[in-house]
């Protein structure tokens, strides 16, 4: 009985969206929906607010930000190598990822900013800390925190197989997944950051800088959120110098299934 009005109550959340406060949830409409009788579903929560706080701590546990852009990620830059006749000159590496950095991290933007997850996470994290009663407040952050801390490791593995691919290293003296976990909580802050500015501010993804930028000998069209995420990266990784970029690396890389190089985070 609890499971189905929890089940209801998060289904009408999902039609009607989030206010702070869940001011919007029908308890009558749960109980309607569930097909549970009003004088049990009021036993269970005496009151809308109870039922409310109960949703919420069930929104924020059942919550996973994720981004469909991952999937994307292997035919973009198959797409960018192309012959690798980039790969074989130091410029043409830089020019190649930098702008593979600056394409990827505009498409990560931009399919989380439209994803449903990350709307429902900004929600939650504004209605959380206003709840009165400390047992769901402290349910519902503790999930979010859990939430906030499965993203900061899928996109460190993401990282670390960027890094690897690109023939770069984590500048010293950060080394290793907790490299690439500071590396990812560092990225994550400014991601947040502009996903909330964008949200009223367009000129957060507006491309109106043509820069040479970061080592590239060609000019490309720059945001706000590009450049900042760009730089971001290359502040955490440099070239590694251990690495020969001979013929026989770049065949081995043009033979690379890259699907299997970037794959989902295992969480």
């Amino acid at each position: 009985m609890r499971e189905r009005l929890l089940a209801a109550g998060v289904e009408i959340v999902s039609e009607v969206g989030l206010d702070t406060g869940l001011g919007r949830l029908n308890f009558e409409e749960a109980i309607k929906r569930a097909h549970v009788a009003r004088a049990t579903a009021y036993r269970q929560w005496s009151t809308k607010e109870a039922f409310g706080n109960a949703v919420l701590v069930e929104l924020a546990k059942g919550l996973y930000l994720t981004s469909d852009f991952v999937a994307e990620v292997p035919a973009i830059i198959a797409d960018m190598v192309g012959d690798g006749s980039a790969l074989a000159t130091p410029q043409g590496r830089r020019n190649l990822i930098v702008d593979l950095t600056r394409t990827l991290v505009k498409g990560d933007f931009e399919s989380i900013l439209q994803s449903p997850s990350w709307h429902l996470h900004t929600a939650l994290s504004a209605a959380s800390p206003s709840l009165t009663d400390p047992e769901p407040r402290t349910s519902a952050t503790a999930a979010l925190h859990v939430s906030d801390q499965r993203r900061i490791e899928a996109r460190a593995q993401l990282y670390g197989q960027f890094t690897a691919f690109a023939g770069y290293r984590l500048r010293a003296p950060l080394a290793g997944p907790s490299g690439f976990r500071q590396m990812s909580e560092a990225a994550g802050a400014a991601f947040t950051g502009f996903l909330i500015r964008a949200q009223y501010d367009t000129t957060v993804t507006a491309e109106t800088m043509r820069l040479r930028a970061f080592g590239m000998s060609e000019p490309r069209q720059w945001s706000p959120q590009t450049f900042a995420s760009t730089n971001g990266i290359f502040s955490y990784i440099e070239p590694d110098p251990g690495i020969t970029w001979d013929q026989e690396r770049i065949s081995d890389l043009l033979l690379t299934d890259f699907t299997s190089l970037f794959h989902a985070p295992q969480l």
